[in-house]
Parts: structure tokens; sequence; C-alpha cells
């Protein structure tokens, strides 16, 4: 007698069949998903610097690098060389203001970079766009997926960078890369007279000193003898000891935050012949650093009211107003580099001391700094000015989304 077949064999083929392209198909998923994953976040690393090097653009033409006119290409030409950079393509740029809200058209619509859009503060931080907003993609090959039907997928990106000024530099519970030294020069340019007495002289109406140059046309700070209203070294904690060893730990590990204008206590003023403090500068040679400058003094802390008139402070143990950083980078004026470079010529009476300190129009100072003023280009926050402040020289660039 025969018996019937019921076709269950075909039925668990069919089941067998689904169950690997299923199985296919989660592999796949799990394959490419982490391929694509990981190019996505590249794509967006990659979105991030572009967008992130057009704002470095916009803060150049906002510190007086290059003029408005000449910017549009200088943005244009920054994005798509980090687009390049990092294999993705730039869909479309836009100018924003400080909240990433976009300003007229595209950067490069019909792919002519287009001029920068005028825009105000406290919009923006200057009289232009203050951001810049790049939609990137790339196409990414998959793997499994193409058994699916899916041999490609298109990944997209958006990213935003402002540029503008620093709202709180050196105010971070984190002050690495924040190197505040204390030494605190005048915002009105002080030279040595014929007894190395300090002497008030008139900038060009800058706030950062730009006289006295060295010999190879660096700034020359002076330390000029123990007075008021001379080159100040600042005590960050007045009730731990004092002198020059706690001074030289202060600038070997400076860790003071920048807390905003105020009264600080200088403990001593003017040329402290230390060859350690020499060589703890010296150790920042090549270096950018912030300097508080000052622009008052007096006997005492005076809180929130100025200085009386008539209040005659002494050189040491007074009280400096310092109402800015401003970031200074030292330098060796003869060798730059030499070895071992110099930018503090505080010890001794040698010939290369006289030769940059004393070579100096009307200044008789027998010690000094050398290096020049910087304008560092720095992470945020950033933003337009407080109302009522004129300038600053801490600009910075942030990616907001």
């Amino acid at each position: 007698m025969k018996v019937a077949r019921t076709g269950t064999r075909g039925q668990v083929l069919i089941i067998v069949a689904l169950g690997m392209v299923v199985l296919v198909a989660a592999v796949g998923l799990v394959i490419d998903g982490g391929h694509l994953w990981g190019r996505q976040r590249d794509t967006q690393n990659g979105d991030d610097s572009a967008a992130e090097a057009g704002a470095v653009q916009l803060v150049k033409i906002l510190r007086g690098d290059i003029s408005v006119a000449d910017g549009a290409a200088a943005v244009c030409g920054a994005v798509e060389a980090q687009a390049a950079a990092n294999e993705i393509d730039v869909d479309l740029a836009y100018y924003t203001d400080l909240a990433g809200n976009r300003l007229g058209v595209a950067i490069d619509a019909d792919g002519t970079c287009q001029p920068i859009p005028a825009c105000t503060p406290p919009t923006c931080a200057g009289s232009f766009a203050s951001g810049v907003e790049v939609l990137a993609s790339v196409v990414a090959d998959t793997f499994l997926m193409g058994i699916m039907g899916f041999d490609q997928v298109t990944i997209s990106t958006t990213a935003t960078a402002i540029g503008g000024y620093v709202l709180e530099p050196c105010q971070s519970e984190d002050v690495e890369g924040c190197l505040i030294l204390p030494i605190t020069p005048p915002v009105t340019v002080v030279v040595c007279d014929n007894t190395n007495r300090p002497v008030t002289q008139d900038t060009d109406g800058d706030n950062i000193p730009d006289l006295y140059e060295a010999p190879s046309g660096l700034v020359t700070l002076p330390f000029c003898r123990t007075a008021a209203g001379s080159i100040g070294w600042l005590d960050w904690d007045p009730d731990d000891g004092g002198g020059a060893a706690e001074i030289e730990q202060e600038i070997l590990n400076p860790t003071w935050e920048w807390p905003g204008p105020d009264w600080y206590e200088v403990t001593q003023t003017g040329d402290i012949n230390s060859s350690q403090i020499e060589a703890a500068i010296n150790s920042y040679t090549n270096i950018p650093v912030y300097l508080p400058m000052f622009d008052g003094v007096c006997s005492f802390d005076p809180g929130d009211d100025p200085c009386p008139p008539d209040d005659n402070p002494g050189g040491s143990n007074v009280w400096y107003h310092l109402p800015q950083l401003a970031a200074f980078q030292l330098l060796d004026p003869r060798n730059p580099d030499g070895d071992p470079p110099r930018s503090a010529w505080i010890t001794g009476n040698d010939a290369d001391i006289k030769a940059v300190c004393g070579e100096v129009t009307e200044s008789g100072a027998t010690s000094c700094l050398t290096g020049k003023f910087v304008e560092l280009i720095t992470d945020g926050p950033v933003g337009a000015l407080p109302a009522g402040q004129q300038t600053s020289t801490f600009y910075g660039v942030q990616l907001i989304r």
C-alpha cells in the first residue's frame, strides 16, 4: 500500500530559504550598519571642520587681517579645502548670525562666492555675518545590504560654526592652555628714564603697547626701578608666603583663572634680579602666554570705587587695577632658533642685556622682556562685545550645531 506525501519537505525548504534571507539581511544590517555609522561620524567630523574653517576666516576679517571684500573668497576657499581634505561633498553653505540663523543666499550660489552679508551687533560680532553653516554629504557603498537592493546609501550632515569675541577668557575650571603669567604691564606704555625710573608714554590710540621695539622689531617691555606704575609682579595668594620663589612657581605652574576686571595685589614692582624667575620665563620662549594689563594703581583695595586722586602708593604691596588680558608671545630678538632661547633679560649687566634692553629710544632699562602682542583664535563660547566694551584681544570659534 502506498503512503500519500504531505509536502512537508517542500515547506521546510521554503522556510529555510526565507530564514537564510532574513539571516543575511540581519548580518548585513550589523556589518553595513556599523560601516555606515562610522562613515556618518567621519562625514560629520569633516562637516564640522569645514564650518569651523569658514568661521576662522570671518574671525580674521573681524580682527582686520583681511578685508570684508576679500573675505568671501577666503571663506569659500577654506570651506572647500576642508571638505576636500575630508573627502566630503558640500551641497550647500550659508552665512549665519551668532544664533545660527541664515543670512542671504547660499555662500557659493551658482558656483560663485557670494559677498558676505551685512549684520550688526549684538546679532553678529561685527558689521557682517558671524557664522557658516555647511550641508555636506557622501555616497557610501554597502556590503551585504546590496542583496536587499541597497548598493549605496547617501549620508547627509549639517554643521554650523560661529566666530567672534571670546566672552569669558580664561574663566574655566580647566585652565590648561590658558597660561596667565603673574606679570602685569601697563595699558599706557611705560619706559625707563636715564635714572631707570618709569615714565608714562602715550600710545597711538591702541590699548596694546606698540612702542620701544627691540632690535628685530619685537616689543620690549622694560623693567624699571621699583615704583608704582612700573611693571608689576602679581601675588595671586598673598597669604601663601611670597618672594621670588612663589612668583617662580606661579610662572612655572600657572593655575589662576581670570575673574575679570578688578583690583589685585602686587607684591613687588620693577626689576626683580632673580635668575630663577628669568629661567622660568625663558621656559615659555616662542609660546604665547597671557599677561594681565593694568590701568591704575592704589595703595589699598578701593573695591568698586576709584582710587582717590591724592593717594600716593609706594612701589611694593600696592594694588593694581587689571581691566583686561593680552596675549603676548615671548620671543628671542637676536636668535629665535638659539639654544637656549631667551626672552627674559633680567640678571647680570652683560652686553647682551644692554644691547636688548638699553638700545630703546629714551629708555634706561637694564632688564626687560621681549616678544610681540598677538591675537589668538581659540575655542568659544563667543559672541559680540558686551555693551560699553570697545575692544578685545580674545577671538574664538565655536561649533554650535
